[in-house]
């Protein structure tokens, strides 16, 4: 698997920070402005990292605002605040796949229908599902809902469920 190089957080540019932002809001699930354990754990379990409790913990305690973090895992109180979190973001993405794989894995997804000069990559989204469950994922729609309602759309002619898989890497990698 080929990557390109680590971010720093120098690197980020002002778009990049945007991105990040949203993504942060994203993972905020209740909104309050804040990461929490729950929000941190299910982020993970939604792209498919595995990650334990501990570890989790310790990344959470690692950028924690809150002054009170004890350290130990029974401490289920502590959050990353955005500034924490794009800090914590540019430290710890090592790599990250290069837009050539990522364009490979739309067209397989999307077998014969795509070519090189297909612009939108839409794959159906009953297919992305029956993927992501043969990967381990329990619940993939309600895991991605809020990917699969921003990136999805309805085939005109037949009604059938399609994501928008340019659409969706223009957003990851621009």
């Amino acid at each position: 698997m080929e990557h390109s190089t680590s971010l720093t957080f120098n690197q980020l540019s002002q778009d990049h920070i945007t991105k990040l932002k949203d993504a942060f809001q994203m993972i905020d699930e209740d909104g309050n402005g804040e990461i929490s354990f729950n929000d941190l754990l299910k982020t993970f379990q939604t792209i498919g990292k595995p990650m334990t409790e501990h570890d989790l913990k310790d990344m959470l305690r690692s950028g924690s605002d809150n002054n009170n973090a004890t350290g130990n895992d029974d401490d289920d109180n502590t959050t990353i605040k955005f500034p924490k979190f794009l800090s914590l973001i540019t430290e710890n993405i090592n790599e990250y796949p290069e837009e050539s794989e990522l364009l490979k894995c739309f067209r397989d997804l999307n077998g014969d229908h795509t070519t090189e000069g297909d612009k939108d990559l839409t794959v159906s989204t009953n297919e992305m599902i029956k993927l992501l469950k043969e990967a381990g994922f329990e619940d993939p729609e309600k895991e991605f809902e809020k990917i699969f309602k921003t990136y999805n759309t309805n085939q005109q002619t037949t009604g059938e469920k399609l994501f928008k898989g340019r659409q969706f890497l223009n957003t990851i990698l621009d």
